[in-house]
């Protein structure tokens, strides 16, 4: 029978309760090392997708407004929001009136608070787009400058650097689920 004092207890039980207790904080603490790496790999990987899903909707975006045809710019926007999990394309001031969107019944109105102080902040960073993940609804809002090319003068003004901003918000949902079941596995192997 074993003494309930630990100090009563012989060697081998002390050895056996301190390499249990370091065992256990080891694997508390690998599991969390594992678990902050898998959650920076998908991050990394979901910003790196909406950044690239920008650009080419920025590209996209720039031909079909370069006709001069809002009606193939509007169906342009629909489109492309179609794809790949993005749920909303829009064009926006930098005060967070919408220019364009691929909702239609959003254009002239305002975005909503949270994603106004994202466009904020976007705009006092110095960097050409900025990532933000939304909670609710699982989402990663990227915002990008449009530049004022030469071929945008005819609408924009020249001395104008930028013609406005290209929010594209995507579905982070998929990636959320794989970053659960990966915190699942690794709990599990901890």
């Amino acid at each position: 029978m074993m003494n309930r004092n630990p100090r009563d207890w012989n060697l081998k039980n002390k050895i056996i309760l301190h390499v249990a207790v370091i065992g256990g904080i080891t694997a508390v603490f690998v599991a969390f090392l594992y678990l902050n790496a898998q959650k920076n790999v998908i991050q990394t990987m979901s910003r790196q997708k909406a950044e690239l899903l920008s650009a080419i909707i920025e590209s996209s975006l720039f031909y079909s407004m370069k006709d001069e045809n809002m009606v193939e710019h509007q169906a342009s926007l629909i489109e492309l929001a179609s794809t790949n999990d993005i749920t909303k394309i829009r064009i926006l001031d930098s005060q967070g009136k919408i220019l364009r969107s691929s909702s239609e019944e959003e254009h002239g109105s305002r975005v909503s608070p949270g994603t106004l102080n994202n466009l904020k902040s976007f705009l006092s960073s110095q960097d050409p787009f900025g990532t933000y993940f939304v909670k609710q609804p699982a989402s990663i809002q990227e915002f990008r400058s449009i530049e004022n090319k030469k071929e945008c003068f005819g609408c924009h003004d020249p001395s104008l650097k930028h013609t406005g901003i290209l929010e594209v918000d995507i579905d982070y949902a998929p990636a959320a689920l794989l970053l659960r079941n990966s915190q699942t596995q690794a709990i599990i192997i901890s």
